[in-house]
């Protein structure tokens, strides 16, 4: 079985008018999509609409806040604090079914906090943990974690649960964390 090699001859391949005219085309639609899907839909500019016709501009600014958010967060991190001794706080947070939020202290290594909170008589899953400033997402140390009242299992609320933490102690932050959905 001998199959042939085809080898283009000077009649078969594009002049350089052609290639210079497929160039182009290629160039104009690639700078379409850019202003037509990419630059709506990666960083919310949406400089002719089709971006909004196509659902994309949305997107693009969510895609944006999340970036920027997470600028301000990796500032934040390394933001000098100034502790404080002798400050006493108080956060009330109110869980739905299934949900969970999170209460926060910034300290320092070696600063003492004295802790108590309290639901209403619910019991809830809770962890009391601590990570170094700035670390990256999911580096935790966990210290102490199960259920309030000493009971084990699961819980799902029949409706909502309030929360109430209070502290006293040293620290340059405390409060809620409030986390954006993405």
């Amino acid at each position: 079985m001998n199959e042939e090699i085809h080898a283009p001859r000077i009649g078969e391949l594009p002049s350089p008018r052609q290639l210079h005219r497929a160039t182009a085309i290629a160039a104009a639609v690639a700078a379409g999509l850019l202003v037509t899907v990419v630059l709506p839909a990666e960083y919310g500019i949406d400089p002719l609409g089709t971006g909004l016709i196509l659902n994309l501009t949305e997107m693009g600014k969510m895609k944006r806040a999340a970036a920027e958010s997470a600028a301000a967060a990796q500032k934040e991190a390394l933001a000098p604090l100034n502790y404080l001794a002798g400050q006493s706080g108080q956060e009330t947070v109110v869980l739905a079914p299934g949900e969970g939020r999170e209460v926060k202290a910034s300290m320092r290594k070696g600063g003492k906090m004295h802790y108590a909170w309290s639901t209403n008589n619910l019991p809830v899953h809770f962890e009391l943990h601590g990570e170094p400033r700035g670390a990256a997402k999911g580096v935790y140390t966990s210290y102490k974690i199960g259920v309030s009242k000493g009971e084990t299992g699961d819980f799902t609320a029949p409706f909502p649960v309030e929360v109430s933490v209070k502290a006293s102690g040293e620290w340059a932050h405390f409060g809620i964390v409030v986390r954006k959905k993405n």
